[in-house]
């Protein structure tokens, strides 16, 4: 009888091109054609990854807000409880309940950003010390750069061998050489202030020589002070920036194989 993996998401939406869906896309795919272990995956109702049969998917009932995450939560918790034993894979937090006892618990996290002003939930620091006893309940911690391991270390206090560096990356299609160059670089992500859009624009009208880029993401609050500061800027790189509001898996690949990231010599 091959073992359990239950590779779950609360935050995945099947209709959206985002990192962290895109790493949970990979890693699924690549497990369930792998079919070395029995996989499940766990996501909110409706929101089935299309590689993913149905009889493999158990569906949590989806929240918009925070007492709509807390029922998300222990319903979760309950469902992996009745689950035969095996491993977790999950980005959800909170933790669920039992599942240190009941299954081998991996978690993902990608920044600990309680510890800044970015921080979830409004509780101050009460959040980061949520989050420091929930990592440490966990068998292991994957996160995707090395900065963060140590941060989570430091911070957390956990052991350095319990925490697994998973870069992100992308497939070999993203990377083939099939079109022409029409921008020097392209950024993926939610318009909001910890992605830093600002100090990138800032930083691309401080060069003299001409890039180009292409901005994608939906806007989260900030779009409208970076087309303000836009406006008002006098460099011809930071007129040229492209926007994307949404983009399908296609379009986005079509865009990453139009990109290049050169460096001029400078003698």
């Amino acid at each position: 009888m091959k073992n359990k993996l239950y590779l779950t998401s609360l935050y995945y939406l099947n209709d959206r091109v985002t990192g962290a869906n895109k790493r949970f896309d990979e890693l699924g795919k690549r497990h369930i054609l792998a079919n070395e272990l029995d996989t499940y995956v766990i996501v909110q109702q409706g929101q089935r990854p299309a590689w993913c049969p149905e009889e493999k998917v158990i569906y949590i009932k989806p929240y918009n807000k925070k007492i709509e995450r807390l029922l998300s939560w222990l319903h979760l918790s309950w469902v992996l409880l009745k689950l035969p034993k095996g491993v977790l894979y999950s980005d959800f937090q909170p933790i669920p309940l039992f599942c240190g006892f009941k299954h081998y618990h991996y978690q993902l996290i990608h920044d600990l950003r309680n510890w800044t002003e970015f921080a979830r939930g409004g509780l101050g620091k009460l959040s980061a010390l949520f989050q420091r006893w929930q990592l440490k309940r966990s068998h292991k911690v994957v996160t995707v750069s090395q900065y963060t391991k140590d941060d989570i270390v430091s911070k957390c206090g956990l052991l350095s061998d319990n925490v697994i560096v998973s870069y992100n990356g992308i497939t070999d299609e993203y990377t083939e050489l099939k079109k022409p160059k029409l921008y020097d670089l392209v950024y993926v992500a939610t318009y909001e202030d910890r992605k830093n859009h600002l100090n990138l624009i800032k930083a691309i009208e401080q060069i003299t020589f001409e890039i180009k880029l292409n901005l994608v993401g939906r806007d989260l609050g900030t779009l409208p002070s970076i087309n303000k500061y836009i406006e008002l800027s006098d460099s011809k790189n930071v007129k040229n920036i492209n926007f994307i509001e949404s983009i399908d898996e296609a379009g986005l690949i079509d865009l990453y194989q139009k990109k290049s990231i050169y460096y001029p010599f400078i003698p």
